[in-house]
């Protein structure tokens, strides 16, 4: 079944991007949090999260203005629920980002039991949706102009193409993208992404971080 491309609108839009939104603005005071409180309180194992071997072939983003959009180097990778009560189905998920949330960040996320590997997935990818979203998304926020585009926007163009993936341990995954992203306000600047990520890591015990 082909998925509906037709861009989400009305009270789903403006609520998709209200959780997108907040989940990258609590990225940093999860980071902060997780490293106060009382300690002597007893803390459960955490698992680093350590590239092996370290990131390559970072994707580079630009703005419409040609200006390099800086993106935060700390990496969050695993697998576990897309978003909790929203999507309950099983999510590849990468997030690269700021704590300081000065510098951007992005997000993919893949559905492994619906992927097609080495398949050139066009975008606009579907709308976001408990059903009939595609394997494939894709978010940027760009915190500096106040901007974010996403792959589901029905003026984003380009392919994503997942080479290969595994939810592990450890997790891995190599996927290509040449795309332009519009932008989730109106008229606002689009973004474009380019280059192939690979990454394998421990993964994240902490998989909370809806898309």
């Amino acid at each position: 079944m082909t998925p509906s491309l037709a861009r989400p609108s009305g009270p789903r839009s403006t609520s998709t991007r209200a959780r997108r939104l907040a989940a990258v603005l609590t990225l940093g005071a999860i980071a902060l949090l997780s490293g106060c409180g009382d300690d002597d309180k007893p803390r459960p194992p955490t698992t680093p999260i350590t590239p092996i071997p370290p990131l390559s072939g970072p994707l580079a983003f630009a703005r419409a203005d040609s200006t390099v959009l800086e993106m935060g180097d700390s990496l969050r990778i695993c697998c576990g629920t897309w978003d909790e009560g929203f999507i309950d189905k099983t999510a590849f998920k990468i997030l690269m980002y700021d704590p300081a949330n000065q510098k951007g960040g992005w997000k993919l996320f893949v559905l492994p039991g619906e992927v097609m590997l080495e398949h050139a997935y066009p975008l606009p990818t579907a709308g976001v949706a408990q059903y009939g979203q595609s394997p494939v998304n894709l978010f940027v926020v760009d915190f500096e102009r106040g901007n974010e585009a996403a792959s589901d926007e029905e003026d984003s163009r380009g392919t994503i193409v997942v080479h290969s993936l595994s939810c592990g341990p450890p997790v891995r995954i190599d996927a290509s993208i040449d795309a332009v992203l519009a932008s989730e306000f109106g008229d606002g600047p689009e973004v474009r992404a380019r280059g192939r990520f690979q990454a394998e890591a421990a993964p994240d015990d902490s998989c909370n971080f809806g898309y």
